[in-house]
């Protein structure tokens, strides 16, 4: 298990942190939605965020993902998505 920020998560997780960084990409959805392509079937993608990222819930719904979202902190959000189909 890893730990992202009071959670953790396993260590297979792909993480994209939209808080701490980032890779200077301006486009959250697209990094989210890219990401997800490289989860296989039962594994995570771990998404940390500034606000929740609900835009989000339904193109990975229909990617395949169940999700769960936790509130953290002020700026910080967690969201778990779980590949469950194709």
């Amino acid at each position: 298990m890893q730990p992202v920020g009071n959670a953790e998560w396993p260590a297979s997780a792909i993480i994209v942190d939209m808080l701490h960084g980032g890779d200077g990409q301006p486009r959250p959805f697209s990094r989210i939605i890219e990401a997800a392509r490289q989860v296989p079937l039962g594994e995570s993608l771990v998404v940390i965020a500034p606000s929740e990222p609900s835009e989000a819930y339904e193109a990975m719904a229909h990617a395949g993902f169940m999700y769960e979202t936790e509130h953290v902190g002020p700026d910080e959000w967690l969201t778990r998505f779980v590949r469950v189909g194709a």
